[in-house]
């Protein structure tokens, strides 16, 4: 282990915060003037802490260096102390970029609690609260500030953003950047444009899941390494998770599917059972009620406050079971998780380590059972299939919008643009043909409530611009069919399925056995229960 003592760049400590109601500013401009930092007092004192676990000290020490920084950590590792800790020494603001308001909202909480000042930056604010957080940020009140990733497509948030001082860019769930991740985000890559505004703030991106080609493609979509940046450093820090007893199950039909997760729910009574769609998801959960169990039901299509009510139930319950689709579980922060059961095959190996990875994050034994069927993977298929649509869908999309919105923006339904077109037989093709054209440059898009929303052309026919965007659709379209087949070949292998997770992350010096799987080893929580 390193020493935990930093000798900090004097002129990198100059600035002093500005006075604020904040009781702990004192102390932290006391941290500034320091020459000479002791990480572990920093760790007591502010975050009650008595030691780094695995990783967290080496991203400090290298972000404090000035270094960009790619932290590859397990899920439940810790990953956010990486950036809060060098918050607390650096000058400026740290500003945090993240998916989901919910994640950012525990966040800030959490930091609130140990009096540590943060803030957030997101739709749910008025104009107003913007404007008096924008003010405050400004005066200094805050050290750690989260934002969501289409703020940077908002030209009023780019001007304050240069005129802030930031001493760090962290990127929370950095695979989302890279569309060779399994959860692309096309709003990430309006960061690409942070390493040319603030060349002098280094950059942090965090996830917990990426193959060797996302690691890279986060540090190119990132822009680390170029235009006068140094080359990152890359502190990667084992994907294994002993405590996980993986397993898998071939079930044929809900009946057989059922009686493997009873097994479960009787001897783990706390976690997540993953449904690959949100019909999955609403069946299941009054199948186990009529079961006489209860659980909770989570998916994207619920209204936000009975989704905020479902998350709050979750956190404060003691014993939890949720039935969710993968709209739950960034950011879920319940570290007594004894169980992430599929009901249905997911879509790639990432999404699938992932979330089981929220289950045993107080290091004490989970079960982690996947309930394998072959419909399940033409599920699958057709999610990718959707996801990605064909080049013909989306030239069709683009004819009828370019069409019907000459004349001026256009609110209609997704149902109604779908009659309008034809050619498209579901809505979530549909979305993804809107969502392309957007990112294209073609339309925008503003939602006004669900389901419908206002389509503006934007007067550029960039014919380049959308044939590169078709050409990277069929080549995502090749690498997510990949990735399922990479999940099924996991389904059957025969060997250890720990190693067989660590190879595909790209780990070396793999033992044979793991001792903490169906294939290790014939007796355990998840091969016992199920």
């Amino acid at each position: 282990m390193k020493s935990s003592k930093m000798k900090l760049d004097p002129t990198r400590c100059s600035h002093q915060l500005r006075s604020c109601a904040v009781g702990c500013h004192a102390e932290l401009a006391w941290l500034q003037r320091s020459e000479n930092i002791e990480l572990d007092e920093i760790l007591i004192r502010y975050f009650g802490c008595h030691r780094f676990k695995p990783g967290q000290q080496e991203a400090i020490q290298s972000i404090l260096s000035g270094t960009d920084t790619v932290v590859i950590m397990p899920t439940g590792s810790g990953k956010s102390l990486c950036y809060q800790l060098p918050a607390m020494i650096l000058p400026g603001i740290t500003l945090v970029v993240s998916p989901l308001i919910a994640l950012m909202k525990d966040q800030v909480d959490s930091l609130e609690k140990r009096s540590l000042p943060a803030t957030t930056l997101n739709s749910t604010l008025s104009r107003k609260e913007i404007g008096e957080t924008v003010r405050r940020i400004q005066d200094g009140a805050y050290k750690l500030v989260y934002v969501s990733p289409e703020r940077f497509k908002s030209a009023a948030f780019l001007k304050n953003f240069q005129d802030w001082h930031v001493s760090l860019l962290a990127v929370d769930e950095a695979h989302c950047i890279s569309q060779w991740g399994h959860d692309f985000r096309p709003d990430y890559l309006a960061l690409n444009r942070v390493s040319r505004l603030k060349p002098e703030a280094p950059i942090m991106a965090l996830t917990a899941t990426a193959t060797p080609e996302v690691r890279e493609d986060i540090s190119v979509q990132l822009g680390l390494g170029t235009q006068g940046r140094g080359n990152p450093s890359f502190q990667i820090h084992g994907f294994q998770r002993k405590n996980l007893f993986l397993s898998v199950r071939e079930a044929e039909g809900k009946e057989m599917k059922l009686r493997h997760l009873l097994k479960v729910l009787e001897k783990r009574p706390r976690g997540i059972v993953y449904c690959a769609t949100r019909r999955h998801t609403e069946e299941l959960s009054q199948l186990l009620r009529d079961c006489g169990i209860r659980c909770l039901c989570y998916h994207a299509g619920l209204p936000t406050r009975v989704r905020q009510e479902v998350q709050d139930r979750f956190a404060i319950q003691p014993d939890p079971i949720i039935v969710a689709t993968n709209a739950f579980g960034m950011g879920v922060d319940r570290p007594d998780l004894r169980f992430v059961v599929h009901w249905d095959v997911p879509g790639s190996l990432e999404a699938y380590y992932q979330e089981v990875g929220r289950a045993g994050r107080d290091d004490q034994g989970a079960t982690c059972l996947l309930l394998y069927n072959e419909a399940d993977v033409a599920t699958q298929e057709f999610l990718t299939r959707s996801s990605t649509p064909e080049q013909d869908e989306v030239r069709a999309t683009w004819d009828v919008v370019k069409r019907v919105c000459s004349l001026g923006p256009v609110d209609w339904s997704l149902s109604e643009w779908g009659e309008r077109i034809g050619l498209i037989t579901n809505e979530i093709t549909l979305r993804n043909c809107l969502a392309l054209l957007e990112r294209s440059n073609l339309i925008q898009k503003e939602r006004i409530r669900k389901g419908r929303a206002v389509i503006r052309l934007t007067g550029k026919e960039d014919v380049d611009t959308l044939r590169s965007q078709l050409e990277a659709l069929s080549e995502k379209r090749e690498r997510d069919m990949r990735k399922l087949k990479a999940l099924v070949r996991y389904a059957h292998t025969r060997r250890c399925r720990h190693g067989h997770i660590l190879r595909y992350f790209g780990e070396k010096d793999i033992p044979d056995r793991c001792w903490s799987c169906d294939r290790c080893v014939r007796s355990g929580p998840a091969f016992s229960a199920a």
